[in-house]
């Protein structure tokens, strides 16, 4: 993707525009390169939102990196690194739809991945979750994006089983 730089503050560049995922829900954001006039990669190690809503900090490796706001920059993600993050939260997801009890946190990671869960007096079996899992899995559903609007989301709660996540409000659609 090209984009032009919009704001430099030491090792944070924000963009006009992004393909980097920021930091959030959970997930980690993205990392690659940008690569700027001079024809230098610069390495992402982080994305993270900004202050204003719908802005995206790209953390460079270093505060030497000589871009300029209006500088035509090309962008690139890690895209092995961002499928297995893909992988893992598309995991989290198929775990929680076997857990019958409201999520209350999570991580998504490279490695490994974690859920938290309110389980009150609910007893769960490693070893049949484990199965059960496994049989998801090994089914090979396709996996679609849907959006929803606002409404629709609020006339179904039983879509977000996290008490600390929510989706985003006041962005237009929500993807689901």
């Amino acid at each position: 993707l090209q984009a032009v730089v919009t704001g430099v503050d030491a090792e944070f560049v924000g963009l006009d525009q992004t393909i980097f995922y920021a930091e959030g829900g959970g997930q980690p954001g993205d990392t690659g390169t940008i690569t700027g006039p001079s024809g230098a990669s610069l390495i992402v190690v982080d994305t993270r939102k900004g202050e204003t809503p719908g802005s995206i900090r790209h953390q460079l490796e270093s505060a030497q990196h000589g871009l300029q706001v209006g500088d035509a920059v090309s962008l690139v993600i890690d895209w092995e690194r961002r499928y297995r993050l893909m992988r893992m939260h598309t995991s989290m997801h198929l775990l929680g739809s076997l857990i019958p009890v409201p999520v209350t946190g999570g991580k998504v990671g490279v490695e490994k991945s974690r859920l938290d869960f309110n389980l009150g007096d609910h007893q769960l079996d490693k070893e049949d979750l484990t199965v059960r899992m496994n049989k998801l899995v090994q089914a090979g559903h396709d996996v679609h994006l849907e959006a929803i609007t606002e409404t629709e989301l609020d006339e179904s709660p039983g879509l977000v089983r996290t008490m600390s996540v929510q989706p985003p409000r006041g962005v237009g659609d929500i993807r689901m």
